[in-house]
């Protein structure tokens, strides 16, 4: 092939023909030595990547807030299949379950009369209700679950039981916390297998209490969130509410509410353990005031300046076999709660204390008529 310029000055590429009779020519570019395509400089390079690394900061907020949203929806979801759980039992039972109790066994190890245990918190009872019947079914309820082989310290607790008890329960954990993927683990019991026993992120709504005055329950021992001013939620030691005992509307009343359970010696959030699976209004929700736990059960991570769950477990004395729960949670700005009439929502960290307290009390207090009302200090005190 050769090059030549035509008329206008254009180079063409021509070439003969098949025949070689006549010469063939073409508009095409010449490509000649030295007049390669021209590259990006290393400026320009710099450049891009900066514009690259600018789009790329402005857009992963975006993804991570849609990301949490998302979290949010399902953690409200998971509240409300419980709260309509709950009611699935109470249409079934005439009332809610039991907040936990405390039951005379008929018969002890050797035959004779029975001790006295605590019994099953209310939220292992609605499981049946929440396509959960392969973990009850395994569970002996005469017995409390460090009893389940019966009443005797040497009796020893069947490994199929301990490995239910272990089960990681997504529908009773909020995807926003990494806390309630670790198991419980009792340092002080050798009797509970190493893997440790699974927690929830949800509670029960146990009402007020103020921890300056106890009263002991049976056998000598606290009755957990009893006290002699307590106000009970629809949940409490040895009692849970009829519907129809809800003066204040089943709309305006918390059910439920979110936890962190916090570090892996928290029984916070276990729902096997009476007291596991219960939160008060001493605070509002995500109050950096510590929760009150029983000796031995606050890890020393949630004991620093900035923890989760902060909570101390030696402040409330011997007698204390007591605890105090604050809402928390893992999402910004509040927490998931569960109503009574069944639906589930956020509620912001910005509630006043006598609103929240208000909203954890099922009568005696008038439903609100507006954002805030006075909340009578006489029967519960806390600070503000």
């Amino acid at each position: 092939m050769t090059f030549q310029k035509n008329h206008k000055g254009v180079v063409m590429g021509c070439r003969l023909s098949a025949s070689r009779s006549e010469k063939v020519c073409s508009r095409r570019p010449r490509v000649i030595a030295g007049d390669a395509a021209r590259g990006f400089t290393l400026v320009e390079l710099l450049v891009v990547i900066t514009i690259i690394g600018v789009l790329i900061s402005l857009l992963l907020p975006a993804v991570q807030a849609a990301r949490e949203a998302a979290r949010r929806m399902q953690c409200i979801n998971n509240a409300k299949q419980i709260a309509l759980a709950c009611h699935l039992y109470h249409d079934a039972n005439g009332r809610l379950p039991l907040g936990y109790a405390w039951e005379a066994h008929k018969k002890n190890a050797a035959g004779g009369a029975g001790g006295v245990e605590g019994n099953w918190p209310w939220l292992i009872k609605v499981f049946d209700f929440m396509d959960l019947s392969a973990v009850t079914a395994e569970l002996n309820w005469s017995y409390g679950y460090n009893k389940q082989g019966g009443v005797g310290a040497a009796t020893p607790v069947p490994s199929k039981v301990y490995a239910v008890l272990g089960t990681q329960i997504r529908s009773l954990q909020c995807p926003s916390d990494a806390t309630v993927l670790k198991n419980f683990v009792d340092t002080t019991a050798a009797t509970l297998p190493p893997e440790g026993l699974a927690r929830g992120s949800y509670a029960g709504n146990f009402g007020q209490s103020h921890p300056s005055d106890f009263k002991n329950g049976p056998g000598g021992a606290s009755a957990g969130m009893e006290t002699e001013n307590h106000v009970e939620g629809p949940w409490a030691y040895n009692s849970g509410m009829n519907f129809t005992q809800i003066r204040d509307g089943t709309s305006n009343t918390l059910l439920l509410s979110e936890l962190i359970p916090g570090g892996e010696l928290s029984i916070r959030g276990a729902w096997w353990y009476h007291e596991g699976p219960v939160f008060l209004q001493e605070y509002t929700p995500n109050s950096m005031a510590s929760d009150k736990e029983r000796t031995n059960r606050c890890s020393p991570e949630d004991k620093l300046d900035g923890a989760l769950a902060p909570c101390d477990d030696g402040s409330l004395g011997k007698n204390a076999l007591k605890v105090i729960r604050t809402a928390r949670s893992c999402h910004p700005g509040g927490v998931v709660v569960g109503m009574c009439d069944g639906s589930s929502r956020f509620i912001g960290d910005s509630v006043t204390i006598g609103v929240w307290r208000a909203m954890g009390t099922p009568n005696g207090i008038p439903a609100p008529a507006s954002n805030e009302w006075e909340y009578p200090e006489a029967t519960i005190t806390g600070d503000e």
